[in-house]
């Protein structure tokens, strides 16, 4: 229905996130509230994207951090921009390189799994040669 306002139900949504100390909650409202403006009212925008910002500091959410600098950056007046954007640039120059080291480290992982178990194949190999002439020497000792 595109006369619907959704406003209601989002601020009611969000109280009850208050109410209860939903952090999590009350992070997704401010986003959701954010979108709904970031086209009416770009000083509502501002705000939402401002306390979207907030709770994802106290939260540590390193993800919803760089969205909500990334939408302040674009709401902001260029002082706050600049600082926002160092915020955003930082944040996600830092989630890259975590990414990259955990995906090296997987990779180092999976190459010493796969040299231990070719490792040990050889080794395999190495004992049934070596031990299997005398086993059937014994055998043949046994079945005499």
């Amino acid at each position: 229905d595109a006369t619907y306002n959704p406003t209601q139900d989002l601020h009611k949504a969000l109280n009850i996130r208050i109410k209860e100390d939903d952090l999590y909650g009350m992070n997704a409202s401010y986003a959701h509230l954010y979108q709904y403006y970031s086209n009416k009212n770009l000083d509502s925008a501002l705000f939402y994207a401002q306390r979207t910002f907030q709770i994802a500091t106290k939260l540590k959410s390193a993800k919803d951090k760089i969205n909500a600098a990334e939408r302040l950056v674009q709401l902001s007046k260029a002082d706050s921009a600049k600082y926002y954007f160092a915020i955003y640039k930082n944040l996600s120059d830092s989630v890259r390189i975590a990414r990259l080291k955990a995906s090296n480290q997987y990779a180092m992982i999976r190459y010493e799994a796969e040299k231990n178990k070719t490792e040990n194949f050889q080794l395999q190999k190495e004992l049934q040669v070596k031990f299997l002439p005398k086993k059937s020497l014994i055998q043949k000792l046994v079945n005499y």
